[in-house]
């Protein structure tokens, strides 16, 4: 038998971090390496792309090895 747990959406409980990702666009996720909001290419790797300096690293929250 395979239990699964349902995790209710709070903000209490999780908090949100700004990351870019590996495609070169800046997410919002959360504790849990869940994307919650998209919000558009760096410019690092876009002519026309934004610049976020406190960006954290994706590979901090979103673990590749599962």
């Amino acid at each position: 038998m395979v239990e699964a747990s349902v995790s209710e959406s709070s903000t209490q409980s999780s908090s949100s971090h700004l990351i870019m990702g590996e495609d070169g666009y800046y997410y919002t996720v959360d504790d849990n390496g869940n994307i919650l909001e998209n919000l558009g290419p760096s410019s690092k790797h876009y002519p026309n792309g934004v610049y976020y300096p406190n960006a954290e690293p994706s590979s901090k929250y979103i673990d590749k090895s599962k």
